[in-house]
């Protein structure tokens, strides 16, 4: 009967006849819905200049020194319990090329304390993870942009609210921000985005074979 929708097998779709697709599309090379346990990302940007250090005197008291992008910190997804995804890039004015320094996080929550480096030493049985490979180095333009992974023992909700800071090259503390997790909610609002349209594969699929084929009557009774 015409209008009358019928099941066409596909939980929560149904179609109004014909809505058998002329041929069977290629099937996605994978199907696999998008994980909820997804990369979750800490930020440190408007990183400062530290009153306590007497070194480089950076415009804007470091804020354009260092720019926006500043450090972003990733958790989950590949990475290991404890293990974090470190990335910077910030642009260092006052700085010649080839310098390098330090960059970690930090257990203070507060520039005006930054405390010392930040993991679980489980008691004072595991070493400091923040060594030569938690580096930053400049190019010719002053940029330092590079990423590392370390293993700190912390996860996302411990990070949240650590500053990190930014060593020069004899591991003075030069600059200082703190870890927000300002992102999240635009995050989690792109990951339902993500589960909703993969959800929705069938039934666009279905509509799509759905006017093919009606298409396809409608040039044959032309």
């Amino acid at each position: 009967m015409a209008g009358q929708k019928r099941d066409n097998g596909i939980a929560g779709c149904a179609c109004v006849p014909p809505c058998q697709a002329p041929k069977a599309s290629k099937a996605p090379k994978t199907s696999k819905a998008p994980d909820a346990s997804t990369t979750m990302d800490l930020k440190a940007s408007g990183f400062v200049k530290l009153s306590t250090y007497a070194g480089i005197s950076f415009p804007g008291n470091g804020i354009e020194a260092f720019g926006a992008t500043g450090v972003v910190v990733k958790h989950g997804g590949p990475l290991a319990d404890g293990q974090i995804g470190f990335l910077y890039d910030f642009v260092m004015g006052g700085i010649t090329a080839g310098a390098a320094g330090g960059v970690h996080i930090h257990a203070g929550t507060s520039c005006d304390d930054p405390q010392g480096h930040y993991w679980d030493s489980e008691g004072g049985t595991v070493a400091d993870p923040w060594g030569a490979a938690t580096m930053w180095t400049t190019d010719s333009k002053g940029q330092a942009k590079a990423s590392f992974q370390v293993s700190t023992g912390h996860g996302y909700s411990d990070n949240i609210g650590k500053v990190v800071v930014v060593h020069d090259s004899a591991g003075e503390k030069m600059a200082c921000a703190v870890l927000e997790a300002a992102s999240d909610a635009a995050q989690m609002k792109a990951t339902k985005v993500r589960h909703a349209m993969w959800q929705l594969r069938p039934c666009v699929a279905v509509e799509r074979a759905r006017r093919a084929a009606a298409a396809w009557q409608k040039r044959n009774r032309a």
